[in-house]
């Protein structure tokens, strides 16, 4: 694969750990992942909508709200990413089963023995990722990705226990990261 046509991906850090070696692959995200588009209903509390994801890989702050909401179905592990206005970078990992509006892609690993969700997560969560949306993006107010576009992405990942182990050490930052945002909000 040509390197400066490879969307970057070779300007992407890569997290090693000495106890690992082997090599890295690269895949498409389409042959790795499908976007979810099962509809059904979910309380208000359970939906993600574009409005309620944060900017800035930020999560989703949910509504108090107990009314029925039909959309797409999402479950834990999924990764919810709005596709509207993809600079803003509203990513979201899910730790629980709700709905999401149709202007949210529900991207859902099918080959997981290759790629851990949460790995895929955080490298989704690069910044790379979203220049490469914004590049293929139609409209200029409100621009959405392109869905086609967005599955030819390209991922580079080690073998899967190395994944994981990558994906949990991210994981252990972004809770010391809330932890100490926690104590300054209370000081």
């Amino acid at each position: 694969m040509n390197k400066s046509k490879n969307n970057k991906i070779f300007n992407v850090p890569h997290l090693r750990f000495k106890e690992f070696s082997g090599e890295w692959k690269t895949y498409r995200l389409k042959e790795i992942t499908s976007y979810m588009n099962v509809k059904g209903e979910s309380k208000g509390w359970d939906f993600v909508g574009v409005e309620n994801m944060n900017k800035n890989i930020g999560g989703v702050k949910f509504n108090c709200n107990n009314a029925i909401i039909k959309g797409i179905l999402y479950q834990p592990n999924d990764i919810l990413l709005s596709n509207i206005r993809p600079y803003l970078k509203k990513i979201w990992y899910a730790n629980k089963n709700g709905c999401c509006s149709q202007d949210v892609l529900n991207i859902r690993i099918i080959e997981s023995n290759k790629v851990d969700s949460k790995y895929l997560f955080y490298y989704l969560s690069h910044d790379i990722f979203f220049e490469y949306i914004m590049g293929g993006s139609k409209g200029t107010k409100m621009p959405r990705g392109d869905k086609k576009q967005i599955m030819k992405y390209c991922l580079f990942a080690p073998y899967i226990v190395e994944q994981q182990k990558i994906a949990t050490f991210l994981t252990l930052i972004d809770k010391r990261i809330e932890t100490q945002m926690k104590i300054i909000e209370e000081y």
